[in-house]
């Protein structure tokens, strides 16, 4: 249901949530949320997400999807401390000791705080791309981060939306030590496989961001100017990341 048009999508996901049916009605929410992100909206994305986490406490593993996702979207949009807070909240710790994806992202939440300690000890029950994933946070490693966005590359049962996660933090860590060609190259297979976008929008659209950013630098403004304006269609009147949304909305002028 989402794509590249998210009004087409949140149309789509409106018709779901006026059914009589509670499940519907949470599918047509928790869509209503990527719709939004796809967007750019991180606070109507988390509203439509507060509305399906009410309309299911059980069965786990449909209340789960909603309250997992939230907290995701804390930790890319608002904080990792209220990330924390929002898994907190989704229950107990049986949320958390049967949901790897939960624990991955407590574990992230406490490495982006620089807290080694909680974070180690929450990766050594992740499985072996996560726990990379953790590490390289953690240690600003890029030989980890390459480890972990290999590994989930290569695996046909790793979770797509983790995946894009991963591959992302890779690209920005390169993009920090200057490694430009190789961190164009993952997000270049970032943004050119279209499912990403339905998997994890937040990566998919930075990484048209991120990858404008470096053709803009080395000189390929012709193609840098195609994917800041593709960013700008998204993400133009949201509320998330203003300020590369100002410099994208400068350089496509320019």
């Amino acid at each position: 249901m989402v794509a590249l048009d998210p009004e087409r999508a949140l149309h789509d996901a409106r018709g779901l949530v006026a059914s009589p049916a509670k499940l519907w009605q949470f599918l047509g929410l928790y869509h209503s949320a990527f719709a939004h992100l796809v967007a750019g909206r991180a606070v109507p994305a988390l509203d439509s997400l507060s509305g399906a986490t009410r309309l299911f406490a059980a069965p786990p593993s449909i209340a789960a999807l909603a309250r997992r996702t939230s907290a995701h979207v804390h930790l890319e949009t608002v904080s990792p401390r209220s990330a924390l807070s929002t898994l907190e909240e989704a229950g107990s710790g049986a949320f958390l000791d049967h949901d790897h994806d939960a624990r991955h992202l407590q574990a992230l939440a406490y490495a982006r705080l620089a807290d080694d300690e909680s974070a180690t000890r929450i990766a050594a029950t992740l499985e072996p791309a996560h726990e990379a994933h953790i590490h390289g946070e953690l240690s600003a490693s890029i030989r980890r981060l390459r480890d972990a966005s290999e590994q989930v590359t290569e695996d046909p049962m790793s979770s797509p939306r983790t995946a894009c996660l991963i591959r992302y933090a890779y690209a920005r860590a390169l993009v920090r030590i200057g490694s430009s060609d190789e961190a164009a190259s993952v997000l270049e297979s970032l943004v050119s496989n279209p499912q990403a976008v339905v998997h994890w929008p937040v990566p998919f659209v930075r990484s048209l961001y991120q990858l404008g950013a470096i053709y803009a630098a080395t000189g390929k403004r012709d193609s840098a100017h195609i994917l800041f304006r593709k960013f700008l269609r998204l993400w133009n009147d949201g509320d998330l990341d203003r300020l590369e949304v100002d410099e994208a909305r400068q350089s496509s002028m320019a």
